[in-house]
């Protein structure tokens, strides 16, 4: 008895696997690339949420708060306030080379950067929110847009976090 494959059934296999090979390959391929994207994604929400949270945490403590909004219309805002040490501390968006970054700025420290050298702050808007009757200031309502660079494939990754979210002041925040 002859131990082996007819080449019948070597013509099969290759034709099976001629057919599996490449229908396998692209869908591993399209699975990695998703799994990256949502990686990138989830990434960029957990940044984004740990700076709106300490942005929040520092605010509430504030105890005097100025809002300079962009002129330009280009969601340029500046906020300003003094921490609960009596500290001045700035939040822009200077563009650095040819990305947008968020800068932190307390007193005579060095400034700190919020976002990392591979995110664009595409957009950092600053807003008073007011009391209807007095025209106090009651709150900051505070919009983000990150979006995540790459610049080996695209300019721009499909991956990006919109956010807004209001913080409410103490009721002795005064206005500088």
């Amino acid at each position: 008895m002859h131990r082996g494959f007819t080449l019948i059934e070597v013509i099969v296999s290759l034709g099976i696997m001629v057919i599996v090979l490449p229908a396998t390959t692209i869908f591993l391929l399209q699975l990695l690339e998703e799994q990256g994207t949502a990686q990138a994604e989830l990434q960029m929400e957990q940044a984004a949420s740990l700076i709106l949270s300490e942005l929040r945490t520092e605010l509430t403590s504030a105890s005097a708060v100025t809002i300079s909004a962009s002129t330009t219309g280009d969601d340029n805002g500046v906020l300003v306030f003094v921490d609960a040490d009596g500290e001045t501390v700035t939040i822009d968006r200077p563009t650095v080379g040819e990305l947008r970054r968020l800068r932190f700025t307390r007193g005579a420290d060095p400034a700190v950067y919020l976002t990392s050298n591979d995110v664009d702050v595409a957009v950092w808007r600053v807003e008073a929110v007011r009391e209807a009757s007095a025209n106090a200031l009651t709150g900051i309502q505070l919009a983000v847009d990150f979006r995540l660079l790459n610049p080996a494939v695209t300019v721009y990754r499909q991956v990006d976090f919109v956010g807004q979210t209001t913080v409410a002041l103490a009721p002795q925040t005064d206005e500088l």
